[in-house]
């Protein structure tokens, strides 16, 4: 037997953009249903949140404690790039404060809590089975650890992320090829724990590296697919081999131990056409994915997510919804008119396929 359950809302994907956008649209009252794949506990990747994030958590009434316990408090960012010697921009300048490093499912865990007690109905665990509109409601059902479901609702928000679902209404165009290969490390206790992020560049790509709560350390390295040049089995060894060539990154590893194999996950900026239509809008990576280089992923995604739920209850929807796309892809094409610059300050390894695409898009 399958139950039925109606909502004004329902918004498939609770991560950043989805919470976020079921607590903006609950703290006005309106019914609203997240349906979530995961039960929050697995590792998630994208640790960083800049200094900008801070007024907006607070929009979203998160306690600045509770913040702290899942996270790290980031006094700014180092950057060895276009050169050997590292430079350091200080978040002590900034009017908004520190940056976070994050446990990034502890995170989504608080998310998820805040939108609970707004009066979101979080439904974890959960697959999205089909997805059809009939008349003016959107009808999908959904299996759960408890059964099947049938969610009738008249508005549907896509916060699913990068990953396709039976019932997706947009098309993805993707600018570029880059992945990024994560390790999580374990810290020795007699560490001493650099709070800064640092990005250094390579001959055929770039490193992420910071320290995590829970004394873990994470860095990624970036690269195009095709240039991975390392079959899934000897990635770790590959990746150990790439990691010793770096001079920074290596230094913020030394002494620490692998927690778990590698994971390679997609790391390109995409665009979503279109990001709106009747009866429903897309938010965060399911609207478009910008370049990890930004540091502004997770902080686009949340406010992604407020700014759709501002326009599914502005007076004129219609054309506050259409703003928001708009918005959306400017923001998207100035991010890549942004990275390109960034990228064209690299010129030690023009020769190298990574960093000769990257020329391109800047010329």
């Amino acid at each position: 037997m399958i139950s039925t359950r109606a909502s004004e809302f329902l918004i498939v994907g609770g991560g950043p953009a989805g919470a976020s956008a079921a607590i903006a649209l609950a703290t006005f009252g309106r019914k609203v249903v997240v349906v979530e794949r995961s039960d929050y506990s697995g590792c998630r990747f994208g640790e960083t949140l800049p200094p900008a994030a801070n007024p907006v958590l607070d929009r979203l009434g998160l306690d600045r404690a509770a913040l702290d316990n899942c996270g790290i408090r980031c006094p700014g960012t180092v950057s060895a790039w276009g050169g050997d010697s590292p430079y350091r921009n200080d978040a002590l300048f900034d009017p908004a404060g520190d940056g976070l490093h994050l446990d990034r499912a502890a995170f989504d865990r608080l998310l998820a809590g805040r939108a609970a007690v707004c009066g979101v109905k979080l439904w974890t665990g959960c697959l999205v089975r089909s997805c059809r509109r009939i008349g003016n409601a959107w009808h999908v059902f959904v299996s759960r650890p408890d059964g099947h479901h049938k969610v009738v609702a008249a508005n549907l928000i896509d916060a699913s992320g990068r990953t396709p679902w039976p019932g997706r209404l947009s098309h993805r165009s993707t600018f570029d090829r880059q992945v990024a290969v994560v390790a999580c490390f374990e810290l020795d206790e007699a560490t001493n724990i650099d709070r800064w992020t640092w990005v250094e560049s390579a001959p055929c790509g770039w490193w992420y590296s910071a320290f995590l709560p829970g004394g873990r350390y994470v860095a990624a390295y970036f690269t195009d697919a095709d240039l991975l040049a390392a079959p899934a089995g000897s990635r770790e060894r590959r990746f150990n081999e790439l990691l010793g060539q770096t001079h920074w990154t290596r230094r913020q590893a030394c002494g620490a131990r692998s927690l778990e194999s590698l994971r390679v996950v997609p790391a390109s900026s995409t665009l979503a056409t279109p990001i709106v239509g009747d009866g429903w809008v897309a938010v965060g990576d399911a609207a478009s994915t910008i370049d990890p280089l930004s540091s502004h992923g997770i902080l686009y995604a949340i406010t992604s997510g407020l700014n759709a739920a501002a326009a599914l209850l502005a007076p004129d929807r219609e054309a506050a919804l259409a703003r928001y796309a708009q918005e959306i892809t400017a923001q998207f094409h100035d991010d890549l008119a942004t990275r390109a610059q960034f990228y064209q300050r690299e010129r030690r390894w023009l020769d190298s396929p990574y960093w000769h695409r990257r020329m391109g898009q800047a010329g």
